[in-house]
């Protein structure tokens, strides 16, 4: 998002130095909003594709048990053994509540463009999401952080006009629902957790015909897209998968 926001800040000087006579700034802030609104919305719409009756992505999402990977994987190591405990505690008894707030607040894009002191509330809110999943996970947004502070700052500072006609909203709405859902560059951040999830391997035929054996490690950094991916190719391929135990699944792809 940080890419966006400096792309069109770019174009917008670009533009205001070829005709100085247009007001760019306007259509500069609201293509940023249309780029911030994708942003989010792209995850929540990625959720609700992957779940059986559309809004159950949070009932079903177990979001102590991804805690648990992320510290099996070392990503949360300053954090002592009791804070784990407690927040793994926590997560249990409130893991619902906690996923429909994160899934409703990322809904939150479409309404960015009522009033900018709408923007600045709904922008905070990503902001605190954010940070939250930062100390949950060690995921760190801190690009799309950066972006949304600044553009909360100029919204505060500049207080744009940026109501549009009931007409006009509502196309760029749709637009932006299209857009977050179809083009590739707005993050598809949206997946179950599992428990076998941390441990896998691949078992591969290379062209020689030799079986080789595959861990996660061996694709380290990479392997973290893999933990995260919705395992499309198996619901494509009508897989063969038998449970041997709690931890490990065999997949057979055809």
């Amino acid at each position: 998002m940080l890419f966006y926001t400096l792309s069109l800040f770019g174009s917008h000087t670009i533009l205001k130095r070829l005709n100085p006579v247009i007001n760019f700034e306007n259509m500069w802030i609201k293509g940023i909003l249309i780029a911030i609104c994708c942003s989010y919305l792209a995850p929540f719409l990625i959720k609700i594709s992957i779940s059986e009756n559309y809004l159950d992505w949070f009932l079903i999402e177990d979001f102590s048990l991804a805690f648990e990977r992320y510290v099996d994987r070392g990503w949360l190591i300053d954090y002592s053994r009791s804070f784990i405990d407690s927040t793994r505690e926590f997560l249990n008894k409130y893991n619902d509540l906690l996923l429909l707030t994160a899934l409703l607040i990322e809904s939150l894009g479409i309404f960015l463009f009522l009033n900018w002191r709408y923007s600045i509330v709904i922008i905070g809110l990503f902001m605190i999401m954010n940070v939250n999943i930062y100390l949950l996970s060690a995921i760190f947004f801190w690009k799309w952080i950066i972006s949304n502070f600044l553009i909360i700052v100029y919204l505060f500072h500049k207080k744009p006009e940026l109501k549009l006609s009931p007409k006009y909203t509502l196309i760029t709405i749709v637009s932006c629902v299209i857009f977050s859902y179809s083009m590739p560059f707005f993050p598809k951040l949206g997946w179950y957790s599992i428990p076998y999830s941390l441990d896998y391997r691949l078992d591969v035929l290379n062209e020689k015909g030799e079986l080789k054996s595959i861990q996660g490690k061996d694709m380290a950094p990479f392997d973290m897209y893999f933990t995260f991916s919705r395992w499309d190719v198996f619901n494509q391929n009508q897989p063969d998968v038998s449970v041997l135990d709690s931890k490990q699944v065999k997949f057979s792809v055809h």
